[in-house]
């Protein structure tokens, strides 16, 4: 059983590239989610900063690990059937990201706009030569999407029942056994190493991932000292797991 991953999602303009660069260095677990929208501005950035993002993990040697987090009109294109939104908001620079995340918030979405969206991957994977393991958010509206995009896709699902809202849940929901699962919600510095004991009983002996968002930001805008807090914590989190493992 293992932590095998912090997601630090809503960097942007505002963020310092090269810090990031140099916390991936000090936690190679680190994942910057990256939101990909209708709009830039906080939390979304615009397509010269993601372009220098991209510089920066090639002159590190290719170690930064980013998720593409499709939100808004890009992600509603996709389960139309139409690839050219996220083509013009992200085109060649779409191998740098291992995962992709379909933020639907609780949208409840019909087979056939399911079947549109796996339509859509097959045809971005194919112009790119990409294709990532598909991030589902698991809040009781879409918990079935996973399934319906395999054997196709590698899909993962991500339970966060607060919809986005950033909100812990009294009880985290147990993990799924067909597919990779993550959690969210209400994660910060305060208590990310009291909830990952309660998550670490959730998962049930499997691997999972974290993230996080709301409360690693000050004013609204991504705190990469409140980052570094939350990965410390997280990197003695993983330390202890693995002492813990029997021999």
């Amino acid at each position: 059983m293992a932590l095998t991953r912090v997601t630090i999602t809503g960097a942007d303009d505002r963020t310092s590239i090269s810090e990031m660069v140099r916390l991936s260095g000090l936690f190679p677990f680190v994942e910057w989610g990256i939101l990909i929208g209708t709009g830039y501005g906080p939390r979304f950035p615009s397509l010269d900063w993601i372009r220098r993002l991209s510089e920066a993990r090639l002159i590190d040697g290719n170690q930064m690990q980013f998720s593409l987090h499709l939100c808004g009109f890009p992600l509603r294109a996709m389960a139309a059937g139409l690839i050219a939104p996220v083509e013009e908001k992200i085109g060649g620079m779409l191998p740098i990201f291992a995962r992709m995340q379909l933020n639907w918030h609780g949208e409840r979405q019909s087979k056939a706009a399911v079947e549109r969206l796996g339509i859509s991957l097959d045809a971005i994977s194919r112009n790119r030569l990409w294709s990532p393991e598909v991030i589902c958010q698991l809040d009781g509206a879409n918990d079935d999407i996973p399934q319906k995009l395999m054997p196709d896709f590698a899909a993962s699902g991500l339970y966060d029942v607060s919809h986005g809202a950033g909100i812990t849940p009294a009880h985290w929901p147990a993990v799924r056994h067909d597919i990779p699962c993550g959690y969210a919600g209400g994660l910060g510095p305060h208590n990310v190493t009291d909830e990952l004991e309660r998550i670490n009983e959730a998962a049930d002996g499997h691997d999972y991932w974290i993230d996080m968002e709301s409360l690693v930001r000050t004013d609204g805008w991504l705190d990469l000292e409140k980052v570094k807090d939350v990965l410390c914590r997280a990197k003695t989190f993983m330390t202890r797991l693995e002492i813990s493992q029997p021999a």
